[in-house]
């Protein structure tokens, strides 16, 4: 435990823009240069292996970036997206999208996913580990290096069985495909939904709590192991909480 006082009157929201600004001008930067690089891959009508070593640098740069973005700053998941694009450029970008298993066949299975997990990552991890999969094995893969195999099941990840849709992150899109009905696990959906991709569509009172303690958990651990400990903790808690005030 410590405490800390705020320096020159400044706000909570500005301490944390303070941090987000100077990320979110690295991702435009970068999605600048990622932009003029897919550009190029696909002008290029025959091979295009000369181009892995740009988009590794590229990748780099970009987990460089990720480590210290705390309060995942604007341009963060755009810059993902494309970096997924040009993944798909250099490889093969026509393969069919990966079908998602019967949930309720599930034991002991090993589900694989991005490393540097943070609030969708966490939150469905949890998600499988607590509804659908008690013994799953997770697994934290460099995307680049990971190759699947068979048996294993993807999750917030490129060409995974469970990733985005459209403009629902992955918590949303593995709850929605197991068809429970259960109310409190509709609004976690809806906080890790706004917390994931900005865009404030639901604006849940636990929203702000939940962010910060997860931001917190990113900067406290560099190990996706204990940022899952930890953050299932307050998946459950949170849980608890929303089926108590249900029954009341």
């Amino acid at each position: 435990m410590f405490r800390a006082d705020v320096l020159s009157g400044l706000s909570d929201t500005a301490i944390v823009d303070s941090f987000r600004k100077p990320r979110s001008q690295e991702y435009k930067q970068l999605l600048y240069e990622s932009e003029q690089l897919l550009e190029a891959i696909r002008r290029e009508n025959g091979e295009t292996s000369k181009f892995e070593s740009d988009r590794r640098k590229l990748k780099r740069r970009f987990e460089e970036i990720r480590q210290i973005d705390f309060f995942e700053a604007p341009g963060g998941k755009e810059l993902q997206d494309i970096m997924d694009t040009i993944s798909s450029a250099l490889g093969n970008p026509h393969r069919a999208p990966a079908a998602k298993p019967d949930l309720r066949s599930l034991t002991g299975r090993t589900w694989v996913t991005r490393r540097g997990i943070k609030v969708d990552r966490i939150g469905t991890a949890w998600l499988i580990r607590r509804f659908f999969d008690a013994d799953a094995s997770i697994r934290f893969v460099d995307q680049d290096r990971y190759k699947h195999e068979a048996g294993e099941i993807r999750f917030d990840m490129f060409e995974g069985e469970f990733t985005h849709e459209g403009d629902l992150c992955t918590f949303e899109v593995l709850l929605r495909h197991a068809g429970l009905n259960d109310p409190a696990l509709d609004i976690i959906a809806q906080v890790v939904h706004d917390i994931d991709l900005k865009d404030e569509k639901y604006q849940r009172p636990e929203t702000g709590g939940i962010a910060a303690q997860i931001a917190g958990i990113a900067m406290l651990h560099a190990s996706d192991e204990a940022r899952l400990e930890d953050g299932s903790r307050i998946f459950e808690a949170t849980y608890a909480g929303l089926k108590a005030m249900r029954k009341d």
